[in-house]
């Protein structure tokens, strides 16, 4: 079409769309075509409908306000009624919650029980060390004649002696001649042990029983001191030397008393440390007087000195003693604490330094 030319118009009628639909068409039939568009056109009609969306309700927020106040309305309750009954739900939870406990809290609890034990133990150990170092061992014996298990020191050899009414020279007579036999080894140590007979068996003599034995005059006071453990025997070193272990309760006591015990000493044991001047004699003789016990088995003689009133001081092996001399410078007797438990009685320095090389050998290997 060239420009300034008016398009044609062309005029559809009935006849004409026929022929264009039919050649469009290819010749079949229209209706069906017209029926497709027909159903295409009703879908679209449907989807173009409004969306039908479900109805949403929107609840109103619920508060604790709100609910008080609807308390409040419905069931005529106060505000302080409902205060009350909060709190009770409150006690109500609380009780009803375990407790539970700051990790802390735990952890310092069981520090401090665990300490407590542990002071508790140590106490109970030191107290039940003490306790049984202090007990005697074994007074009952079953088997007659046997020595307790354990004694102040080790022996070598060990003899038993029953004292079952002795009077005092008899028990000094076999003392001396258990003495005078000398059967003990040189730089050995024989135990003497005494004992007596009960109902119950063979039983070992008490220190108190032992002086009494020896109707002493020693002071209460002083024999207090004393404990019941004592142990009685000899030594051999140049001589056959006996010596008395007494354990000691109270070494305060013991240390005062012996020196008041010093006055009648040398007369209430003497005989079994003193030597003799005359065989067949025990001299117990002092600047004062002079007296003679008279034993079955005779001594041999070693000194005819007469021996001094008084005790002095001397220390011996670095330990104080108190000794008694006779008149040419010789000890006769000896005593001194080889420790604050133990104290030993004797006739010479040798002696002395044996007891005491026992007494810490044996606590060391304890």
């Amino acid at each position: 079409m060239q420009e300034g030319e008016q398009p044609k118009k062309i005029e559809l009628n009935d006849d004409k769309i026929a022929e264009i639909t039919k050649k469009i068409s290819g010749g079949r039939d229209t209706s069906e075509i017209f029926a497709k568009m027909n159903a295409v056109g009703e879908s679209l009609t449907e989807t173009t409908d409004p969306i039908s969306r479900p109805e949403i309700v929107i609840k109103n927020l619920r508060t604790y306000q709100g609910d008080v106040a609807e308390a409040i309305k419905n069931q005529n309750a106060s505000v302080l009624t409902i205060t009350l009954a909060e709190k009770k739900k409150r006690d109500k939870e609380e009780i009803e919650k375990p407790k539970q406990k700051d990790p802390e809290t735990k952890k310092g609890f069981w520090s401090v029980l665990i300490s407590l034990l542990l002071i508790i133990l140590g106490v109970g150990t030191v107290v039940g060390f003490y306790y049984l170092q202090k007990q005697i061992p074994v007074a009952q014996i079953q088997t007659p004649g046997s020595a307790p298990e354990e004694t102040i020191i080790r022996y070598n050899t060990q003899k038993s002696i029953s004292v079952d009414g002795a009077t005092r020279e008899e028990f000094v007579s076999v003392i001396n001649g258990e003495r005078l036999k000398g059967e003990t080894k040189p730089n050995e140590i024989t135990y003497i042990f005494l004992n007596k007979n009960k109902q119950a068996g063979i039983q070992t003599v008490s220190t108190k029983e032992l002086f009494a034995i020896l109707n002493t005059k020693i002071p209460g006071a002083t024999l207090r001191s004393f404990g019941d453990q004592f142990m009685f025997g000899f030594f051999q070193d140049e001589r056959t030397e006996p010596f008395l272990l007494i354990r000691i309760s109270s070494y305060q006591n013991a240390f005062d008393g012996m020196l008041k015990w010093e006055e009648t000493m040398n007369g209430d044991v003497g005989a079994l440390f003193l030597p003799v001047s005359v065989p067949g004699e025990i001299s117990a003789q002092n600047s004062e007087s002079t007296s003679t016990h008279s034993i079955v088995t005779p001594l041999p003689q070693l000194s005819t000195f007469q021996i001094n009133k008084n005790f002095e001081d001397e220390t011996l092996r670095n330990k104080d003693a108190r000794v008694l001399k006779n008149s040419n410078g010789d000890i006769l007797m000896l005593y001194s604490f080889l420790d604050k438990e133990t104290l030993l009685i004797t006739s010479n320095e040798n002696t002395l330094k044996e007891m005491l090389n026992k007494l810490i050998s044996q606590k060391l290997i304890r």
